[in-house]
């Protein structure tokens, strides 16, 4: 009995410390937390503020305050929300959790607010008038031992019913993990159904399932992210009918967008795009289309001048948005001043944009390629595909003007390509070009083009002032009368 006495005492004791210890710690980590989350927030126009703090040993309060730097941006929000926005995390220290079933960690934070509490009550009231009751966001994070921040949020359901509009949006969803320090980590968002229709008439719009991805492994500069982007909608239907194009869209789609580093100095980012059309009605020229894919692949571009490229639009943006600013308050004799202030700022963006070239693009090394393939009903596909890579060793410097014209003269010692074509037969009605299937049989007839019984084939190369088009070497006769029309 006394060494059972003994145990429980000593159990209690150490549960205690460690709770004593995690709560000391908390608003250390919790503020570290904020600190590295504006060190990214603050590119988008808004950073975080741990206002107040209130410790006790098993649980604490803290305080978030949402702040919007971009004047334009809080001045909109001022009409109809309370600023600044704060939220209240009520946080259980570890390392033991009891509320809402038992767990391990260092800290459990939950919040719970509603739309309204942040609207004023002329926004609250018309919210109220929709929806007919409050939207409610419920919040829950799990800080782990190894400072993994685990988090789910839910939404309520969204149902508005109007005289002549129903609108329904189920629970948004958001889950994932990710470091406190790095930020890096997995972030899911998901819909299950949006649903928008039109009282007395067929106009409606319907989405199922959803779903974004966000896989982040890297900040370069806390701007420059290297990272997995998937989105995907299981069903997307529109039905228009006053759309003179396309009356009834039925579609599912997927996306994915990869930047990863390809090495210390540059990286590769690649994207895609598959859209299944099998079940929209199209227009007749292009009925046929089941399948749309679009991939784009950009190698070996310097992270330095990708780097300098979106700090440069970044940079413009917010100046720009501070003159909007200052030009709805400024009085007319400050007008002109203002308006030539603004051009100055768009020429500056330009020159760093231009500037940022010179360590974007690596000679010999970075090539952008394209590739669009098409699939009918009929089980036939076609597809074209052009890959662009970069040789020349231009200085991108002094007017734009200038540039383009230095550009346009020394394009084809700046370049290399290589163009593919395979071109059903059966899809060549939907080419919006006149008298396009004569000008394939002239390209057969010259060389230019490969025909079989079914496909139109090219393949075109260009490098070093080499020309060669299916195997047939045209540097001697087509290049020079390229050269001469790229030169006027």
């Amino acid at each position: 009995m006394k060494k059972f006495l003994t145990i429980t005492v000593t159990t209690i004791l150490l549960w205690a410390i460690s709770t004593y210890i995690i709560s000391t710690q908390t608003q250390q980590e919790f503020q570290h937390y904020i600190d590295r989350s504006n060190q990214l927030s603050q590119t988008n126009g808004f950073k975080l503020i741990l206002s107040d703090y209130q410790p006790s040993f098993l649980n604490s309060i803290a305080i978030v305050q949402i702040d919007f730097i971009d004047p334009i941006v809080q001045k909109e929000l001022e009409k109809e929300y309370i600023l600044p926005i704060k939220i209240k995390y009520n946080i259980e220290h570890g390392p033991l959790f009891f509320k809402d079933g038992f767990g391990v960690g260092l800290s459990k934070l939950h919040n719970e607010f509603t739309i309204n509490s942040m609207l004023k009550p002329k926004a609250k009231k018309e919210l109220l008038a929709l929806v007919k009751k409050d939207i409610n966001f419920n919040t829950t994070m799990i800080l782990s031992f190894d400072k993994k921040l685990h988090y789910t949020i839910e939404s309520d359901p969204i149902s508005i019913d109007q005289e002549h509009e129903i609108f329904e949006i189920t629970p948004l969803k958001l889950k994932g993990t990710v470091d406190i320090k790095t930020l890096q980590g997995n972030n899911h968002f998901a819909i299950d159904k949006i649903q928008f229709k039109k009282k007395n008439s067929p106009d409606s719009l319907y989405l199922k399932d959803f779903e974004l991805d966000i896989n982040i492994h890297e900040f370069v500069n806390n701007t420059l992210l290297f990272g997995d982007f998937q989105l995907s909608i299981a069903n997307l239907n529109v039905h228009d009918q006053f759309n003179p194009f396309v009356k009834n869209i039925n579609l599912s789609l997927k996306s994915r967008m990869r930047t990863k580093r390809s090495s210390d100095k540059t990286m590769n980012s690649d994207f895609e795009l598959d859209i299944d059309l099998q079940n929209t009605t199209l227009p007749k020229q292009f009925e046929t289309i089941k399948n749309l894919k679009l991939t784009m692949n950009m190698k070996d571009l310097g992270i330095e001048g990708m780097f300098q490229f979106q700090q440069s639009a970044q940079q413009a943006q917010e100046e720009q948005s501070q003159l909007l600013n200052d030009l709805q308050t400024s009085s007319p004799e400050n007008m002109q001043a203002l308006v030539k202030q603004f051009e100055i700022i768009q020429n500056k963006m330009i020159n760093s944009i231009v500037d940022s070239l010179n360590t974007l693009l690596i000679k010999d090394k970075s090539s952008i390629n394209y590739r669009l393939d098409m699939e009918s009903k009929e089980n036939v596909s076609s597809h074209v595909q052009l890959e662009v890579g970069y040789r020349g060793n231009i200085k991108f410097e002094g007017k734009v003007e200038a540039l383009i014209a230095k550009i346009q003269s020394e394009i084809l010692s700046l370049i290399k390509l290589n163009l593919q074509i395979k071109l059903n037969k059966k899809h060549i009605k939907m080419i919006p070009i006149p008298l396009f299937k004569e000008q394939l049989k002239i390209g057969v007839r010259e060389g230019f083009v490969k025909e079989n019984n079914t496909t139109y084939m090219l393949n075109g190369y260009y490098n070093n002032k080499e020309l060669i088009i299916n195997d047939n070497n045209l540097t001697a006769t087509i290049l020079p009368l390229i050269i001469m029309l790229t030169a006027e």
